[in-house]
């Protein structure tokens, strides 16, 4: 699939009209607790495999696997409302099968996550240079609906997968349907996320800070990256500050962890002469949601 670069470039006055957010408090993370999805599913799928791992690699899921030679479904019975799906892969050689040969479809919830993949592929094209891969979707599931994630092999080929996970999410968290207007870049019209919309997580990066592991997130698993590998200017400089963190009835608490707030990346002295930039690949023909 072709691509392209999405650039975001921020200059210092939108950080000045971001911290404005802080003004209305409610409370601190300190004395919020975190969100306890009441649906969710870790699953190591399949059994041990016996190829070699990769030092990047993770015992748990990465060293377990299913494959899949037909359409193969697993089914969680969950309540109504959006979901949050991980697919997790580690493209080796599994049963004396050519894992460059494996190509194949996921659908969920008459949703299809992704067509003629190649997790390989995928992984080999990424810079920098990963072992493995993680997927993250939204699928929102109905009234009396259950959630399926289907898997289907291409043909004369195999599809596998090494974990999944299933989170319930809070309400209005990514989709607040046809009451909450987005600004389209360039555009005079408003955009709306409907709540029967699907999402695939491309990004999520702790800026100026280290990653924060899937545990360390507020409830929903959600594994956030260092963005040092996506500025495409060096001249930022990420201080750290100790603050009180507040929210308020638009950002709350399980919006986003602590230690994401208590990072950032500044343009110092150097504001006048420099912009800061991140840069990331992303797909043609997609609308972007991005949140700062």
């Amino acid at each position: 699939m072709s691509t392209i670069t999405l650039h975001i470039s921020l200059f210092l006055y939108l950080l000045f009209s971001t911290t404005t957010t802080t003004a209305n408090a409610i409370g601190d993370t300190a004395n919020s607790p975190p969100y306890i999805p009441s649906n969710y599913f870790l699953l190591n799928c399949g059994s041990s495999s016996t190829s070699e791992q990769n030092p990047s690699a993770n015992q748990v899921p990465y060293m377990a696997a299913r494959i899949f030679h037909s359409q193969f479904t697993y089914t969680f019975p969950v309540s109504a409302g959006p979901k949050f799906i991980g697919l997790y892969f580690y493209p080796v050689n599994y049963s004396d099968l050519d894992i460059a040969n494996s190509f194949f479809s996921v659908t969920s919830g008459g949703y299809t996550l992704f067509s003629n993949f190649s997790a390989f592929l995928n992984v080999s094209a990424m810079k920098p240079a990963v072992a493995s891969l993680r997927k993250e979707f939204i699928v929102n599931v109905r009234n009396n609906q259950r959630l399926n994630i289907t898997f289907l092999p291409s043909p004369k080929s195999h599809a596998f997968v090494n974990g999944i996970e299933v989170v319930l999410m809070p309400e209005n968290l990514y989709i607040r349907g046809s009451d909450y207007q987005i600004p389209l870049v360039s555009q005079k019209q408003q955009f709306f996320i409907e709540n029967s919309s699907a999402l695939e997580i491309l990004y999520q990066l702790n800026v100026g800070g280290n990653e924060v592991s899937i545990t360390d997130d507020t409830g929903m698993f959600r594994l956030w990256l260092s963005d040092d590998d996506y500025t495409y200017t060096a001249h930022g400089f990420p201080p750290h500050r100790e603050v009180p963190i507040r929210y308020t009835q638009e950002t709350l608490p399980y919006t986003a962890p602590k230690i994401v707030y208590t990072t950032t990346r500044t343009m110092g002295n150097d504001s006048q002469k420099y912009k800061l930039t991140w840069r990331f690949p992303v797909d043609f023909g997609f609308y972007y949601l991005l949140r700062l």
